[in-house]
Parts: C-alpha cells; sequence; structure tokens
C-alpha cells in the first residue's frame, strides 16, 4: 500500500513547520489535508506515533478492497491540487520543492496501485498481520489513559475478525489473478499462529488489560475485572477463532498457489 513516510511522533499541525509558515493558507491547508489523509489509511501506525487528534481511538487498518481501490483516485486528486497551484502561484523553492515530492509520493501511488500488489496481503513470517496487529497490542501503541481508552481498545479487538476476512478476501483475488505469495515467505507462519492459540489471559493480545492499574491507578477495581473479563471474552471467542481461521486458509487451499 501507499505507505506514509512522516517519522517520529508529530503533532497534527507539525506539517506547517515542514512547508513554512510563510506558505499560504491554499498551500498550507493542501498539505494539511494530505498530511492527515495519509495517516488515516493507516490508523494502526497513527496510534503508534501518538497522533491521537487524528483518531476516534478504535480503528484497525482498513483493508478492504473498496476501501484500497479509492486511494489510487484520492492520489491523483492531491497530485492535480499540487500541480495546478505550480502552474498558478509563483513560489519560493522549498514551497515548490514539497509541492514537487506531494507529485512524486502520489504519482507512484497511481502507478504502483496498477500493479495490484494489494493483492499480496499481508501474511509472511515477517510481517504478516498476524505479527503486527499482536505488536500493536503490546507495548504503548495505543492511547490508554482513560476507561474509555480500554474500552476502545477493546473494539479494536472486536474489528480484527473483520481485518482478517479482508486479508483472505485479497488472497482469494490474488489467486485467481495469478499474484500469490512464495512458500518461503509464508511457511513459517504455521507455527507462527499456532503458538497465538493459547488461554485468553496468556495471549499477546491480552497484555495492555493484564496490569491497567499500572495506566490508571485510580480506576475502581470492579471497572478493571470488568474490562478484564470482557478483553478475555472477545479474544477468546472472536480474537482466536480469527487467526485460526487465517491458518487453515494459508496453510490449506492457498498452499496450494504458493509461489
Amino acid at each position: 500500500l501507499f505507505v506514509p513516510r512522516v517519522e517520529g511522533h508529530e503533532s497534527v499541525n507539525s506539517i506547517g513547520t515542514v512547508v513554512g509558515q510563510h506558505a499560504s493558507a491554499q498551500i498550507q491547508e493542501l498539505f494539511q489535508e494530505y498530511f492527515e489523509w495519509k495517516w488515516s489509511l493507516v490508523p494502526e501506525s497513527a496510534s503508534s506515533k501518538g497522533l491521537y487528534d487524528l483518531l476516534h481511538g478504535d480503528e484497525l487498518n482498513d483493508m478492504s478492497l473498496n476501501y484500497i481501490k479509492k486511494i489510487p483516485t484520492n492520489c491523483n486528486k492531491f497530485k492535480n491540487r499540487a500541480q495546478a497551484i505550480l502552474d498558478s502561484v509563483k513560489t519560493n523553492p522549498r514551497t515548490e520543492y514539497f509541492l514537487n515530492v506531494l507529485k512524486y509520493e502520489a504519482k507512484a501511488c497511481i502507478q504502483g496501485f496498477q500493479q495490484e500488489g494489494y493483492l499480496l496481503a499481508p501474511i509472511s513470517f515477517m510481517n504478516g498481520v498476524h505479527i503486527k496487529l499482536t505488536k500493536f497490542f503490546k507495548g504503548n501503541n495505543m492511547k490508554l489513559r482513560s476507561l474509555k481508552d480500554f474500552q476502545n481498545a477493546i473494539k479494536r479487538l472486536r474489528k480484527i475478525p473483520k481485518q482478517i476476512d479482508e486479508v483472505i478476501t485479497l488472497l482469494n483475488l490474488g489467486i485467481a489473478s495469478g499474484k500469490t505469495h512464495a512458500n518461503e515467505s509464508v511457511f513459517r507462519t504455521k507455527d507462527q499462529l499456532e503458538r497465538l492459540q493459547v488461554r485468553p489471559e496468556a495471549s499477546e493480545f491480552y497484555e495492555i488489560f493484564k496490569n491497567i492499574g499500572d495506566f490508571l491507578p485510580q480506576l475502581d477495581s470492579s471497572y478493571v475485572q470488568s474490562i478484564q473479563i470482557e478483553a478475555k471474552a472477545v479474544i477468546r471467542g472472536k480474537v482466536l477463532p480469527a487467526f485460526k481461521k487465517l491458518q487453515n486458509y494459508i496453510h490449506g487451499p492457498y498452499s496450494k498457489h504458493f509461489r
């Protein structure tokens, strides 16, 4: 996918300092919209970067074909807006440089999507969906400063089966198009996925819920227990079955089409 390359824990408004405060309101608005749109494509990464102002707090990456196919259309709109400014407005060299960078990225996005690389949905042993999601639910990758934040984390858990189904749909389309993963990049995932099948309280997806008191020492113990019970139920009833479904698909029907 078209992946953002902004680094560090930037605030939502930090793009202004990159472009230059001297840039016109029209140019500032273009870059701000582009900045926010790129991060909206990968809310898991945005959350990990601390860009909470861009999020509702319960998002996972949307990997549906319908959503993915809108990306090059939006890239083209941003490219055209940048070109229109270059054609009609005299800008200083710094601003012109960043407008051309935007155009370059957007053009690469449009051309890249023609290759349908999204049909190689992330299932490798190095960066598969099972790797990135377990990492996301460990450590400090989402805002956990209130009871609502932990409730949002549970909402994210509930959305994992949908993302897994979207991955399977893309892989099925890849089979039909002759675009499939190589055995070498996938065969190790069988053991990785199998290791996810543990008791909910031992799951990596439960780690942030184990020590809620460390995040919210003021929270009443009854609320803590309620959140923990719900998290374990969702992991047991939705998350682990979804990954077992993915495991059975990859190392069942899909394996017959490995390159």
